[in-house]
């Protein structure tokens, strides 16, 4: 029954260690200890249950899961990216004569982060503001922690606003994303989706970087600071 209560990949495994132990306690005299083990083992359920969710089961047992750190970096890195990279393509096959509005505005303005690396550092600040009010199951420490970071890396924006309007051409938000790769390598408990989406933004981050330094990027970084 205890088992039953377990993730499915984690329950076979669960089972055989209780029944184990239980086959152990048999040798006993009397029942009490197997009571006692079956009562410490619902009582530890919850937590168990916790475990097993949060992390990921293979064959040779639980891996632990990520690190609160680690999938905070991820769901900063993540949108932090993407937006450049989105914006950038977005304004590449969408006309301008396409109209204003709250969408273009979106895009045109991720193209000019894209270009703008100071600009893209200010979203990166703000999301990873966001995402520290958003994390609410997070510890206080956790959350002030990451609020901090964000506090941090707009600061360091308005330091350097002097420089905003000087293009980098894509150059910052690459670095953004082969931090992002390498977090998915050396945080290897995250979940496999952020893991796929940081190694994608990387790959498509440096292509965009490449394009922005030939013929073509600058034509479009003229039009985008036009």
């Amino acid at each position: 029954m205890l088992a039953a209560t377990l993730p499915a990949d984690f329950r076979d495994r669960q089972r055989d260690e209780w029944t184990a132990d239980l086959l152990v306690l048999s040798d006993s005299p009397g029942g009490p200890a197997r009571w006692r083990y079956l009562l410490g083992a619902a009582w530890t359920l919850p937590s168990l249950r916790r475990l097993a969710k949060g992390g990921r089961t293979t064959g040779g047992g639980l891996t632990p899961s990520a690190t609160p750190t680690a999938v905070t970096a991820a769901r900063v890195l993540i949108p932090s990216v993407s937006w450049p990279l989105l914006g950038w393509l977005g304004a590449l096959l969408v006309p301008h004569q396409a109209g204003a509005g709250g969408v273009f505005t979106v895009v045109m303005v991720g193209a000019w982060a894209n270009m703008i690396g100071l600009l893209a550092m200010a979203g990166m600040g703000l999301i990873t503001l966001m995402v520290a009010l958003l994390e609410w199951r997070r510890t206080a420490r956790h959350r002030l922690r990451t609020a901090g970071i964000g506090g941090a890396v707009l600061l360091t924006v308005v330091v350097f606003q002097c420089l905003a309007f000087l293009p980098d051409r894509g150059i910052i938000v690459a670095v953004m994303g082969g931090a992002g790769a390498w977090l998915s390598y050396a945080a290897a408990s995250l979940p496999r989706n952020y893991r796929i989406a940081l190694r994608v933004i990387a790959v498509v981050g440096l292509a965009v970087a490449v394009v922005n330094w030939t013929p073509l990027g600058a034509g479009l970084g003229s039009e985008y600071l036009d």
